[in-house]
């Protein structure tokens, strides 16, 4: 299940728990880096 463009599920394991605020946090920032910018 995907939550915007980023699969949560997938990248929660990978982050320190964090609120959902900074998973978007980080979403942004790597979209500025081109990284995940798909929209």
């Amino acid at each position: 299940m995907t939550d915007g463009n980023i699969d949560l599920e997938k990248v929660r394991p990978m982050l320190p728990d964090m609120h959902h605020k900074e998973y978007w946090k980080l979403g942004r920032r790597f979209a500025k880096c081109g990284v995940w910018a798909r929209s």
